[in-house]
């Protein structure tokens, strides 16, 4: 689908802290009753309108340039989903939210546990570029410490890819 402002993004960062849901989601609700989570939302602001930011984010194969968290190599399956290996969380099976006109870019991750990581991701127009803003929770038992080098990974993979986007042509 194309949004009022071009075509959306999807980004993969996958900090150990974020968003932990049951093994099979179809089974449990999104939210929980628990408590809300302490939050902290990471952005970067890139001069580039969000049809090109969602372009160049949205194809698994350009994650190696730019989301370490994740993976070195993608695969897709014939379900929709992507194999991701290579990163950090080992080997991950990832499932993108549906193209849409909002800017949502949310995806989840099952890990080799069966855990399932929820990463709620935003691209909105900021005047003539974007503003990429990544949701991090803090879950039960992530220390402070833990919690904070989480999101200073997710600066730096926005922070690459601000690179990246803003140092191509046009």
């Amino acid at each position: 689908m194309i949004s009022p402002f071009g075509r959306l993004t999807m980004i993969i960062l996958i900090p150990m802290s974020v968003v932990l849901l049951s093994s099979n989601p179809s089974t449990q609700p999104l939210m929980s009753n628990q408590d809300p989570l302490p939050v902290r939302h990471v952005s970067v602001s890139i001069a580039r309108p969000p049809d090109v930011v969602y372009q160049f984010t949205m194809q698994p194969e350009n994650l190696p340039k730019w989301a370490v968290g994740l993976g070195t190599s993608f695969r897709k399956q014939g379900d929709g989903s992507w194999i991701a290996e290579g990163g950090p969380v080992g080997r991950a099976t990832v499932r993108f939210v549906e193209r849409n006109r909002l800017g949502v870019l949310d995806h989840d991750v099952t890990v080799g546990t069966g855990e399932t990581i929820h990463n709620p991701i935003r691209v909105i127009p900021n005047g003539d570029g974007s503003e990429v803003v990544f949701t991090l929770f803090r879950q039960p038992g992530v220390t402070a410490a833990r919690f904070n080098e989480d999101a200073e990974a997710v600066e730096k993979d926005l922070r690459t890819l601000k690179q990246l986007l803003e140092s191509r042509p046009g």
